[in-house]
């Protein structure tokens, strides 16, 4: 009986380590939103708080460059021009891999519907991944 009661011992001392400090910290409050926000409504969330800077937010909009691929935009309406031109408001997007996503080109820039993560620092958005 006693050496039963011995495997006891070293599994709650595993449990009494495994039990505080870091792992209770892994999701908090201030963890962003799973669910895709507009362009729109990720400006919004970052102009809420201060603290919201540089936070990870899932964004679904359209994604559209002008001058020819230097500049690219989300946006949630686009104005009937010709090329096509995000409306207001915008999120300047920086680092995207264009590429990779699944965009159509017309004369010369790109443009079609993304769901991406992204971190915003005002209206500037850089891209962290694919949502």
């Amino acid at each position: 009986m006693r050496t039963r009661r011995l495997w006891v011992v070293p599994l709650l001392v595993a449990l009494a380590a495994c039990s505080g400090g870091e792992a209770e910290k892994v999701w908090s409050d201030s963890a962003p939103p799973l669910v895709p926000l507009s362009a729109t409504e990720a400006l919004k969330h970052a102009a809420g708080s201060s603290e919201s800077a540089g936070e990870h937010v899932r964004v679904r909009a359209t994604l559209l460059t002008e001058q020819e691929q230097a500049v690219a935009f989300l946006c949630d309406s686009v104005q009937d021009s010709d090329p096509a031109q995000c409306g207001q408001p915008r999120l300047s997007l920086q680092g995207a891999p264009l590429d990779a996503l699944d965009l159509t080109e017309r004369r010369g820039e790109l443009g079609g519907p993304v769901d991406i993560v992204v971190s915003i620092d005002g209206d500037d958005a850089t891209y962290e991944g694919a949502g």
